[in-house]
């Protein structure tokens, strides 16, 4: 591993070469066990580096042969942390260090040259020390590419398998599936920007899910919740027409204008249930019904229905376009006698 600290104009090396000296052949090799092509040599790679946000001098490593490394002074001393089980030819395909502690890491393995298409999450809270081997609820043959962990919840983990994409709500002890509309294909890295989900895919180019800040907090006890805002801004739109892109380019659709607000019932709710929003110390109350008309008419609600008798629960999503007065503008005066023309008037 090499440290640059110029943005590259020179770099330093500090680590030695952190793969495997030597290892067995793996058995799916089969009869080819004994030739050349597969006589151990030292040639793997550092794969995945993981930094850690919560202390600058701990690093991960791990090498696409099946080992894990940890510095604690950032490169001078390294220590082999591999879980037991993981043997060569696993590939330490991404790691992630946490950002709420710098004893706790995760590690998605690759196992496909082993022909052991199961998932392997790994995750450890002493340094290395131990590991948990966190896949439950991911499926067989759902091999994992990346994991990464939610800059802003604690606990919230996101992952990429070879077909979708998955959330623990629980730091990796179950998984949920993610995929909502996007297509099976196989995910190769995850990230968070803000309250976006990004995702990288393997021929299906890039995939954003908007606003995960319902998935960071938590619904417990009340019937009825308004989940906290995504954090929206108030802009000027540029009036000039832009020239469209033509009809062959990729494009993406992008999320709604306005502020979108969840409510969320344990409950269930169906029919024209309102929604009041407050406006500042004035409280100027506007209010939209999913059946009728309003002052402020927003989006049909995204909700499931479950039953014969029509019983909706879960989420509503809907877009809120705040109505706020303009900024005011300066006012004018007239100029002294010495000037010319109007000038604005000074602000007290």
């Amino acid at each position: 591993m090499w440290k640059t600290r110029d943005g590259g104009r020179r770099w330093s090396e500090i680590s030695p070469d952190l793969t495997r000296k030597t290892w067995d052949v793996p058995e799916n090799v089969g009869k080819y066990r004994g030739s050349d092509e597969a006589r151990p040599e030292q040639r793997g790679v550092i794969y995945a580096i993981a930094p850690s946000p919560a202390d600058e001098r701990t690093i991960w490593a791990g090498t696409d042969d099946g080992l894990i490394h940890v510095t604690r002074d950032g490169g001078k001393t390294w220590r082999d942390v591999t879980p037991a089980g993981m043997g060569p030819w696993a590939k330490v395909s991404i790691m992630d260090a946490s950002h709420f502690d710098a004893q706790t890491a995760y590690a998605a393995i690759n196992t496909l040259r082993l022909d052991d298409l199961r998932p392997h999450i790994y995750r450890t809270h002493d340094g290395g020390k131990t590991w948990f081997h966190a896949v439950n609820g991911l499926p067989d043959g759902g091999i994992v590419n990346v994991v990464r962990e939610d800059p802003r919840r604690k606990g919230l983990l996101y992952a990429g398998t070879e077909q979708a994409v998955y959330v623990s709500f629980d730091d990796g002890d179950s998984w949920q599936p993610l995929r909502l509309n996007m297509p099976a294909t196989s995910i190769r890295d995850l990230a968070v920007k803000d309250s976006d989900l990004i995702a990288a895919t393997h021929g299906r180019g890039f995939w954003i899910l908007d606003d995960v800040e319902p998935l960071r907090q938590d619904f417990v006890g009340a019937p009825v919740k308004l989940l906290r805002l995504q954090q929206a801004w108030r802009v000027r739109w540029n009036q000039n027409t832009d020239t469209p892109l033509p009809p062959d380019e990729p494009t993406g659709k992008n999320p709604p204008d306005g502020a979108i607000r969840s409510p969320m019932s344990r409950a269930g709710w169906c029919g024209d249930s309102p929604a009041r929003i407050a406006q500042g110390p004035s409280a100027t109350r506007g209010t939209s019904r999913a059946g009728g008309s309003g002052p402020r008419r927003s989006s049909p609600p995204r909700r499931a229905c479950t039953g014969s008798s029509g019983t909706c629960t879960g989420r509503r999503r809907r877009r809120w376009s705040p109505s706020i007065p303009s900024p005011p503008f300066p006012t004018t005066r007239r100029a002294s006698r010495a000037g010319r023309g109007r000038c604005p008037a000074s602000t007290p």
